[in-house]
C-alpha cells in the first residue's frame, strides 16, 4: 500500500474513531456515519488486496530471478563450456554458444535460452561426443517440479511455458518477433472517496 493510501486510511479511521467518540443526536448522523464505516471497511479490504497483490509479484519476481540464476550460471555455462569444447572441431558451432547478457531483459534472456537449447537439441550427438550428460535436455523432470513450483503463479507457469517450447525454425538472417503483454488493467486499487 503506498503512502497516500495509507494515509487516507489513517485519516478515515480518525475521523470514524472521532465521530464515535463524539456522537450527534442528529437524526442523519447515524445514516452518514454508517456509511463512512462501510467504505472504510471496503476501502481496507481493498487496500488488503492489494498489499497481498504487491507481495505475491515480489515473490514472484524473486523466483523467477533465483531461476534465471540457477539457469544462467549453472545449465546454460555447462552448455556453453561443451559447446566450445564442440566448436573446436566444428567451428561453426562457435557462434552458436554464446552466454546470454546476464543483464539482458527477461524476454531477450528467454529468447537466447529458446535459441541455445534449439541449437543443442540439433547438435546432440557432437555436443554428447564433446561431453554433454545426454539428459541435460531432457525437461521433463524440470517440467514436473516447475509445474508444481509454478501452480498457483500464473505468470511465472506462462513465462515456463514459452521458455520450454522451442520456437519455430527460421532464417538466420530473419529478426525475432517479440510479444508484448499487456497486463489486464484493474479498479481493484482505487479506493472511493470518504463521504
Amino acid at each position: 500500500m503506498n503512502s497516500i493510501v495509507r494515509n487516507k486510511l489513517d485519516m478515515v479511521t480518525r475521523v470514524r474513531t472521532f465521530s464515535r467518540a463524539h456522537p450527534s443526536t442528529e437524526p442523519t448522523y447515524t445514516t452518514v456515519l454508517g456509511r463512512l464505516e462501510e467504505r472504510l471497511a471496503e476501502a481496507q479490504a481493498i487496500a488488503t488486496r492489494q498489499h497481498e497483490a504487491s507481495a505475491a509479484a515480489r515473490g514472484a519476481r524473486n523466483n523467477r530471478k533465483e531461476l534465471r540464476r540457477i539457469v544462467h550460471f549453472q545449465l546454460l555455462k555447462y552448455l556453453v563450456a561443451v559447446g566450445s569444447v564442440a566448436a573446436k572441431t566444428r567451428a561453426e558451432l562457435a557462434t552458436q554458444f554464446r552466454l546470454p547478457s546476464v543483464g539482458a531483459n527477461n524476454q531477450a534472456f528467454l529468447t537466447a535460452v529458446k535459441a541455445l537449447v534449439a541449437a543443442a537439441e540439433q547438435q546432440r550427438e557432437v555436443l554428447v561426443a564433446a561431453g554433454m550428460a545426454p539428459a541435460l535436455l531432457e525437461l521433463r523432470v524440470l517440467d514436473g517440479i516447475n509445474r508444481w513450483r509454478f501452480a498457483k503463479d500464473p505468470e511465472a507457469m506462462a513465462e515456463w511455458e514459452a521458455a520450454r517450447h522451442l520456437p519455430p525454425s527460421r532464417p538466420a538472417n530473419e529478426p525475432v518477433k517479440v510479444k508484448e503483454v499487456t497486463p489486464p488493467s484493474s479498479d481493484a486499487g482505487r479506493i472511493a472517496p470518504a463521504a
